[in-house]
């Protein structure tokens, strides 16, 4: 499926993810990417967590628009989440993967043990709200 958004309509699901310095947080990034291609971005997509607490009126403005967000943690400490709270923005899902799918975290960023259930658990999560 394409990754190509149709211009001018936000996709249904904004997806927000953690990009942390460990194993878990990379994870949680490499699970919304595959979401994304997998759905595809006119049905779910990643948006830029940076350009929130940036403050890029676009990209907030656009965050708001969707009718869901999923944010993706790596860790309990739950800095995706954090920050769109921060701006103003709910997650209708909110995932963490230490809890979530009960893998540990540890800094080794090319651990990808239990990546694939995290892929799972995010997969999921986005083909509910795409109902």
């Amino acid at each position: 499926m394409s990754s190509k958004r149709i211009e001018g309509k936000p996709s249904r699901i904004g997806m927000f993810s953690c990009a942390g310095g460990s194993n878990t947080g990379q994870m949680s990034l490499k699970a919304v990417v595959a979401a994304s291609e997998k759905f595809g971005s006119d049905r779910a997509s990643l948006i830029c967590l940076a350009g929130i607490s940036s403050q890029i009126p676009g990209i907030v403005k656009g965050a708001k628009e969707r009718e869901h967000i999923l944010s993706a943690d790596g860790c309990e400490t739950q800095c995706a989440s954090k920050t769109l709270k921060k701006f103003g923005i709910q997650p209708t899902k909110e995932i963490v993967v230490t809890r979530d799918c009960g893998i540990e975290k540890n800094h080794d960023l090319s651990d990808e043990s239990g990546l694939e259930t995290v892929r799972t658990k995010i997969e999921e999560e986005v083909a509910r709200l795409v109902k």
